[in-house]
């Protein structure tokens, strides 16, 4: 699981370089799609293990709230949802960087990057 962890650090690092670079169009137009795939690979990866394995696989954090923790589980169903989910991410990804070229380049990747993490 701690490659769907991974995976969180690489989008949310992304969307947020995405935002503080915004004045670069040409560094945010590639560093956004390349957070955003870079960020599907390791998630992709662990639900095609678990697919094939049929173990769900989790992490668990300690979490200072009374009577709860930070769980994340991947098992076979949710690893069926987020393995077509994180295809179309990337590919989303690689083919809306003509359309976010423009003024909405900073803003966009910020915003895709958060939704794929989401």
């Amino acid at each position: 699981m701690s490659l769907a962890l991974a995976s969180i650090v690489i989008w949310v690092t992304g969307a947020l370089l995405c935002a503080v670079v915004g004045g670069r169009r040409r560094a945010v137009n590639v560093l956004g799609p390349t957070a955003v795939v870079a960020g599907c690979l390791p998630a992709l990866v662990q639900a095609i293990v678990v697919l094939i394995s049929g173990q769900p696989v989790a992490v668990s954090l300690p979490w200072s709230i009374p009577f709860g923790a930070f769980r994340l589980e991947m098992d076979p169903l949710s690893a069926i949802f987020a393995a077509p989910i994180l295809v179309v991410s990337s590919l989303a990804a690689v083919y809306g960087g003509e359309y976010l070229r423009g003024d909405a380049g900073r803003r966009g990747w910020a915003f895709t990057g958060c939704c794929t993490f989401s």
